[in-house]
Order: C-alpha cells, then sequence, then structure tokens
C-alpha cells in the first residue's frame, strides 16, 4: 500500500484527541451503549477511506459480522487460502468495505431484512466498481491486518508466572 493511500483521511494528533469523549470526565458510572460504542469506533478507526467516506474501524463486532455476512454470501473459501491467493480474496474485501462503511445500526437493519444479500450487492455494485478490485482487496487487507496488530493474546495458566498453585503458594 503505498503511503498516500494509508495517510489519506487520517485524524492528526489534535483532531483526534478532540473526537474522542475523555473517560475521566465522564462522572456517570452508567454510560449509555452508544457512548461506549462512539469511544471504541473512535480509537478503532485507522483513518482509512472509500471513495472518499472515512471508513468505521474494523473492531471485535465486525470481525463477527464479518464471519456471518461470508456464511450469508456462501463464501466457503477458507479465509488463509484467500489471503495465499488474492483473486478469491475480493469478496471477503468487499464484505470488510462494506462492513466499515456502515454504521452497527445500519449493519444490524440489512442483515435482519429478507433481502439482505440483494442490499449488499446493490451496494457492491454502486460503490466498488470492477476496476477498484485490486484497490479494494489491498485496502480490505490493511484494514483486517491493522485490525490484529493490538489484540491480546491469552498465556495458558501452566505458563503464567502469576498463577498459584492449588496450595496458594
Amino acid at each position: 500500500m503505498n503511503e498516500e493511500t494509508k495517510n489519506e483521511g487520517l485524524l492528526d494528533a489534535d483532531e483526534a484527541a478532540e473526537s474522542v469523549v475523555n473517560i475521566h470526565d465522564d462522572t456517570s458510572f452508567g454510560a449509555d451503549a452508544e457512548m461506549m460504542e462512539d469511544r471504541e469506533e473512535a480509537f478503532a478507526n485507522l483513518g482509512y477511506t472509500w471513495n472518499g467516506k472515512l471508513l468505521e474501524g474494523f473492531g471485535s463486532g465486525r470481525d463477527g459480522l464479518f464471519v456471518r455476512v461470508r456464511r450469508l454470501l456462501c463464501i466457503a473459501t477458507d479465509l488463509s487460502d484467500e489471503l495465499r491467493e488474492l483473486d478469491l480474496f475480493v469478496g471477503s474485501a468487499q464484505v470488510i468495505i462494506w462492513l466499515c462503511s456502515h454504521t452497527h445500526a445500519e449493519i444490524v437493519s440489512v442483515l435482519t431484512s429478507a433481502d439482505a444479500v440483494t442490499q449488499f450487492y446493490d451496494w457492491v455494485e454502486e460503490n466498488i466498481k470492477r476496476d477498484q478490485s485490486g484497490h479494494a482487496v489491498t485496502t480490505a487487507i490493511d484494514i483486517y491486518n491493522d485490525s490484529k496488530l493490538n489484540q491480546a493474546e491469552g498465556v495458558p495458566d501452566e505458563d503464567n508466572p502469576l498463577r498459584r498453585d492449588s496450595s496458594g503458594n
């Protein structure tokens, strides 16, 4: 991915700071779900754009929806096979860009409708032209890879230095 594509639409540090609600200023312990989602998205969004629109972050919620939409569209190819043979990844790239182009509420609205597959492909036809397929694949791979960068990995109990044995030691 070239540097211009990566930086297109990125927020600078000052803009990002202004767009995020400061957790320490929140005086209520029961922050509503929308505020929490906004915070998560602000931290997850890495500034990718598609056709001039800033894409939503590809956090764990969208990662789960990615699997669901792939099943809905009958994309049965193993993701690791798709990543080895990028021509196979076009459908999954379309799914990632579609998911990141919509709010959670919009995604749920489409997925719960009887014509979800038609709505998805209508959107793809209008927003991801055939000559954009290569760019869509590159962008989707970057989004997917970036979403995995900061994921914590669990430590098995037997390898955990903080684990106490059954005697309390």
